[in-house]
């Protein structure tokens, strides 16, 4: 693991070899994060960390802080061209982006909050997401294309919202963390080559 200087988001992808559309993706989820953490901040004196009186695809009651920063994400993204469409688990049916043009192949797998049943603790929560990349590109994408691409991750990560808001991302190569500077309004690296101690 190597610590390194200011170096934002974009950069790292770069020297992740990512491509322009995951880069551009990877940063729109960063970016709804930023606002997701403003969310959460606020929620408390907003009066939206309670339950919305509605259920979730997995059984579970939805907190209203699940349905806006569902929201948050869908509206960062949804204008994406390259983004096929979306599975969250704040909605049952898969999403298809309107706004994908013919060569749209990404699919955005996310969980806008995860762990929300600890928000009236104050306890943690976070998002969770997952891109995918389809083999082709289809303008009638459905749940089956979503499953086949399962296997091909090209990346992944989580967003905790504490008292560091910290981003833990990879795209295959390596995993790095970012702490959102609230200030600027966006991640900063933290650390590169992360890597799970073997035991």
């Amino acid at each position: 693991m190597s610590d390194i200087s200011q170096t934002d988001l974009a950069f790292w992808l770069q020297s992740q070899k990512a491509s322009s559309p995951l880069e551009m993706i990877v940063c729109g989820l960063a970016s709804s994060c930023v606002h997701i953490d403003t969310a959460v901040q606020a929620a408390a004196l907003g009066g939206t960390n309670g339950a919305s009186g509605t259920i979730n695809v997995q059984g579970e009651e939805q907190k209203e802080l699940d349905i806006i920063t569902n929201d948050i994400v869908l509206a960062h993204l949804d204008g994406f061209n390259q983004i096929a469409a979306f599975v969250s688990e704040e909605i049952e049916d898969l999403i298809v982006n309107q706004n994908a043009d013919q060569g749209a192949k990404y699919v955005i797998c996310f969980d806008p909050l995860d762990g929300s049943s600890n928000i009236e603790t104050n306890g943690a929560i976070g998002t969770i997401f997952s891109i995918l990349e389809l083999d082709q590109a289809r303008s009638d994408i459905c749940a089956a294309d979503v499953l086949a691409a399962a296997n091909n991750q090209i990346a992944a990560g989580y967003v905790i919202y504490g008292p560091a808001t910290i981003l833990v991302v990879t795209t295959g190569k390596s995993v790095a963390s970012f702490v959102l500077d609230k200030q600027a309004g966006q991640f900063v690296a933290e650390k590169t080559g992360l890597e799970i101690i073997p035991a």
